[in-house]
């Protein structure tokens, strides 16, 4: 849980980021999601994301330093 400042005011937040690898190449749209589960699917660079998340943008709830753990992943 995250105590985030938003418009000068602190809340908690509570939201759950699951982060995953996939290195198979897939079409979101052949995907079959279980809508009461996952709000969506979304394919991101992960350098855009590392940038973003440096920068403090307020779209990405990720934790900066548990995101980072993926890097030497992705060098395999």
């Amino acid at each position: 849980m995250l105590r985030r400042s938003f418009t000068a005011r602190f809340f908690k937040d509570n939201q759950i980021s699951n982060v995953y690898i996939y290195r198979k190449n897939v079409d979101i749209e052949d995907l079959k999601l279980q809508k009461s589960e996952i709000e969506s699917v979304v394919w991101q660079d992960y350098k855009y994301i590392k940038e973003k998340l440096e920068k403090s943008d307020s779209a990405y709830c990720i934790i900066f330093e548990e995101f980072s753990k993926l890097e030497p992943f992705l060098k395999k």
